[in-house]
């Protein structure tokens, strides 16, 4: 029996795997953009909320938000393994 150049199991799993590499990139590219975006802009409360939320209150939300990112990334990194 001869094999063909052309299988389509081999196909459906380099296009999944590919796929799946895309996805997991792209996650963690935006995941790191909104970390170092976060962490950039950490140190005052934009205009539009200096009057209603404190420092402290900017400063733990920016804290959380990018611990809980960081989270999202181990789990996309184990989720994918």
């Amino acid at each position: 029996m001869q094999e063909t150049a052309f299988d389509p199991s081999y196909t459906l799993t380099l296009v999944f795997a590919l796929a799946l590499l895309a996805h997991t990139w792209l996650k963690f590219w935006l995941a790191s953009r909104q970390i170092r975006h976060v962490a950039a802009h950490r140190a005052a409360v934009p205009p539009m909320f200096a009057a209603s939320i404190s420092l402290a209150a900017h400063h733990k939300a920016a804290d959380y938000t990018v611990a809980k990112t960081r989270f999202g990334l181990l789990d996309l990194a184990w989720g994918v393994a």
